[in-house]
């Protein structure tokens, strides 16, 4: 009897040794998975080659390995339309599956981003974000449907700066309005 209980004793502490063994498996693979997740947007930044981009390259690395929060400032980086596109189709590839949180977006002082640029950037924004920048960036009326279906389909924005473009007084006033669902959001335009 106490053979068998030693015996029965041995193949618990075998199992419970081997399923604990697959779990650390499981948790580090997952873990490897969450950090290949934002690889896409470091490596965009790396390939657009310009001394802002490279910075926020690097501090995204250093960030997303350890949160999954991050702020985004591409402030006076020299992007274009076809720069906006890249980091557009990036930001889709890592928030496809909802692992990171954008807190903060500035794209301002770029001003050949362009009304198109725009547009596929904040299509490819989550809903999550808090603060949106595009101050100066040489935005006229046709940029307006973006910033504000953006803004619509938003529900923690609170701050919205898009001073210093190119809009007509009725389409400010849009973007204005356009954030009455979001309690407390500040909106400079």
């Amino acid at each position: 009897m106490q053979r068998r209980n030693v015996i029965l004793s041995g193949v618990c502490f075998a199992t419970a040794s081997w399923l604990a063994i697959q779990n650390r498996i499981l948790a580090s693979s997952q873990e490897a998975i969450g950090n290949d997740l934002y690889r896409p947007l470091v490596d965009v930044l790396m390939q657009i080659n310009n001394p802002v981009t490279k910075r926020v390259a690097g501090l995204l690395d250093y960030r997303l390995s350890k949160s999954n929060s991050y702020n985004l400032h591409l402030r006076g980086a020299s992007l274009n339309t076809a720069d906006a596109g890249l980091i557009a189709e990036a930001l889709s590839k890592i928030h496809d599956n909802q692992h990171f949180k954008l807190m903060s977006f500035s794209m301002s002082y770029n001003p050949d981003i362009g009304n198109l640029g725009v547009g596929k950037i904040l299509n490819a924004l989550p809903d999550n974000t808090t603060e949106l920048g595009l101050v100066g960036c040489n935005l006229g009326d046709n940029a307006s449907s973006h910033i504000v279906a953006f803004i619509q389909r938003s529900k923690t924005l609170r701050m919205v700066c898009v001073e210093d473009n190119h809009f007509s007084s009725s389409v400010k006033m849009l973007i204005r309005r356009s954030t009455k669902h979001l309690s407390g959001c500040v909106t400079i335009v």
